[in-house]
């Protein structure tokens, strides 16, 4: 059984997180969608993400605050370890500004589209006793390829039996065109060749923006926008670049992927 998660609430924001025990402060915000100013990169020397806290909270860095503050609840959000539940208090000044996120694009006009994968319907023979092509040499020949110019991820690879038995070998291909062999990256039931779409990002020190591009018209289709989560290690990126080079690279990383997926 895990552990218990506790409850962490910000104001003025009223944005409540559950939290394992002994993260930080600055940590907890960020998993709830709240942005504290954290200039240094969560080092405690900027005394930036200064926050009140009511509740039971490890707290170090007492030098960057006044005695007078420090009895009344002020603590570094970067140096408070969560140990109860809390309510957390954010001063506007310690506040990220609120800054403009692109929602508008201008798009330009492509010569000929190339994406990185692309999908084809198939209408396949089913095996008989003379025609005993395993399934994925039964693909291989559907696209009109020559022995050992097709692989396949295992995804696709343990999924296919099923779904070509249950589609009655109709079926649609998701192909990585930048391989040699060409690769199957998925298979779904039926003629879905249409509807095949790519992510494009713009990866910005403040903010990530997504579009959804129809991969068989380069048209975008939908797009959204958000806070790039690494800014909880510095608003710049010489801060983050330090804080990689002391061993926060794979933190950074995985605070992008964070990023991306809610996106």
């Amino acid at each position: 059984m895990g552990e218990m998660k506790l409850l962490v609430r910000f104001l003025p924001q009223d944005v409540s997180v559950q939290v394992d025990r002994g993260i930080s402060v600055l940590e907890a915000a960020f998993q709830a969608g709240v942005l504290i100013n954290s200039v240094c990169g969560g080092k405690g020397t900027c005394g930036k993400c200064r926050v009140i806290i009511n509740g039971e909270a490890d707290s170090s860095g007492r030098e960057m605050i006044s005695e007078e503050e420090w009895t009344r609840g002020h603590r570094l959000a970067c140096r408070s370890r969560v140990l109860s539940d809390m309510e957390v208090i954010i001063p506007e000044e310690m506040q990220i500004e609120t800054h403009q996120i692109l929602t508008t694009y201008q798009a330009g006009e492509l010569a000929e589209l190339s994406p990185m994968s692309f999908s084809k319907y198939l209408e396949l023979s089913p095996p008989t006793l003379e025609d005993n092509l395993g399934d994925l040499e039964r693909i291989q020949r559907g696209l009109g390829l020559g022995s050992g110019r097709l692989v396949s991820s295992f995804k696709a690879l343990k999924s296919m039996p099923r779904i070509l038995r249950e589609s009655g070998w109709r079926a649609t291909v998701i192909l990585d065109s930048t391989k040699d062999p060409l690769r199957i990256i998925d298979i779904r039931p039926g003629n879905v060749a249409e509807r095949n779409f790519g992510v494009a990002l713009d990866i910005g020190t403040t903010t990530v923006v997504l579009h959804l591009v129809d991969l068989a018209t380069g048209k975008t289709v939908a797009q959204a926008s958000n806070y790039n989560k690494q800014i909880m290690y510095g608003e710049d990126v010489l801060t983050r670049i330090t804080y990689a080079e002391e061993g926060g690279l794979d933190r950074l990383h995985q605070l992008m992927i964070e990023t991306i997926n809610y996106l």
